[in-house]
């Protein structure tokens, strides 16, 4: 299981009492993406609020709510449960499947009640392919910054399932859950200050090429980025792509050390 916390210094909310209606409008649409990108049924949603919200808190545990089916692995899925049945939240619980089926549930179940989630896969160290269910767990939101935890379910420590791979949803592409924890943690942090550098980078190429910028305004900006948010993939990209294959004066290096540091 991932945990992972980031303080608020400037929040008056208790965990207990977040997520408030009000302190929700306040939550970085960045997390919100992992909650608002499913197409589950009103009808289901309203099942899962009913349901699981009384047991929000860590309420991935749920995956474990649908029963395995072990015949349906075996046979590969000539033979299932659900086989003739609807596929709708109700019936995953009732009749269960594999895998697939739990973290799919577990997931839908947590956007319906209103907590970033998502379907994660990965392979461990006997092969084949698992899948588990991560969010995120809300504790306190500000207007610049915000404690949570990100958790998963059904992440088998034994099988040893190192890395993640899901669908950022904005942008369609497939994702690492370290990638996500990294951005989640940028937004976490510091939501403004991550937007600013982002729109720095975004201007960046264009910038660099038509007023022609030399390795020390390179430098100049690219740092500039970095201490906006010191966890900028752009801008780190750029700055290893800066140095790749030249060589240094000794103030550069100086610069770069302390950039690096």
């Amino acid at each position: 299981m991932i945990r992972y916390s980031i303080v608020s210094q400037d929040s008056n909310e208790s965990p207990s009492s977040f997520p408030a209606a009000a302190s929700r409008r306040i939550v970085p649409w960045e997390f919100l993406t992992h909650l608002v990108n499913h197409k589950t049924p009103v009808q289901e949603r309203g099942w899962a609020i009913q349901t699981y919200v009384p047991t929000r808190q860590m309420f991935g545990k749920c995956y474990a709510d649908v029963p395995y089916d072990t015949e349906m692995l075996q046979t590969k899925s000539r033979v299932c449960r659900l086989e003739g049945k609807e596929y709708n939240l109700p019936n995953i619980r009732q009749f269960g499947g594999v895998c697939a089926m739990q973290a799919d549930f577990a997931a839908r179940v947590g956007k319906s009640i209103g907590v970033p989630a998502a379907y994660v896969s990965g392979s461990g160290k006997y092969g084949g392919a698992h899948a588990w269910v991560m969010w995120v767990e809300l504790q306190a939101v500000t207007q610049r910054s915000i404690k949570f935890s990100l958790q998963s379910h059904g992440r088998y420590r034994g099988d040893n399932y190192y890395v993640g791979s899901l669908r950022d949803p904005q942008s369609g592409k497939g994702i690492t859950d370290r990638l996500l924890e990294l951005r989640l943690h940028q937004v976490g942090t510091d939501a403004m200050a991550k937007r600013h550098a982002d729109r720095l980078m975004q201007l960046y190429p264009q910038m660099a090429d038509e007023l022609a910028f030399d390795f020390e305004t390179h430098l100049e900006y690219l740092s500039g980025a970095v201490a906006l948010n010191p966890w900028s993939e752009s801008a780190w990209t750029a700055l290893s792509q800066l140095s790749h294959g030249r060589t240094s004066d000794k103030d550069q290096k100086q610069t770069m050390s302390q950039l690096l540091n």
